[in-house]
């Protein structure tokens, strides 16, 4: 499911998750169903898309670290470095609030969802340019 856009892939095979993820949105629109499509089709290569369909899962109200995260990759790869360091900024404040509210050193978001959000970052911080670059 949603892991799998969490890694860099071949075409071929984003282009089967894209359609995997698509299935799975017409079967049932649930955000995180849609963040799983948009994410892989980021990985697919079809930016613009991608953007609509994460601030579509955004609007949703799930997920919100996750999309920013995600964002933050896609408009790099848009070549619109301030938003992306927008996304950026936001996916990391995101995770600075969970961390500041978190009871004995446990934050309250899944653990699937805790990993990604921490691998979307560290990839996104790789691939985002600083402003003024």
């Amino acid at each position: 499911g949603r892991t799998i856009g969490l890694a860099t892939q071949e075409k071929q095979l984003a282009r089967r998750a894209v359609a995997l993820a698509q299935a799975a949105v017409d079967e049932e629109k649930q955000p995180y169903r849609v963040h799983a499509l948009g994410l892989a089709q980021f990985r697919a290569g079809d930016h613009q898309q991608a953007a609509d369909t994460l601030e579509t899962s955004m609007n949703m109200l799930w997920g919100a670290g996750q999309n920013q995260a995600a964002l933050a990759l896609v408009y790099s790869a848009l070549q619109e470095e301030a938003t992306a360091q927008k996304w950026l900024t936001a996916a990391k404040n995101f995770r600075q609030d969970k961390i500041d509210s978190s009871t004995k050193g446990k934050v309250n978001v899944l653990a699937i969802d805790w990993l990604a959000l921490n691998a979307l970052i560290a990839e996104a911080e790789r691939t985002v340019a600083p402003i003024g670059n």
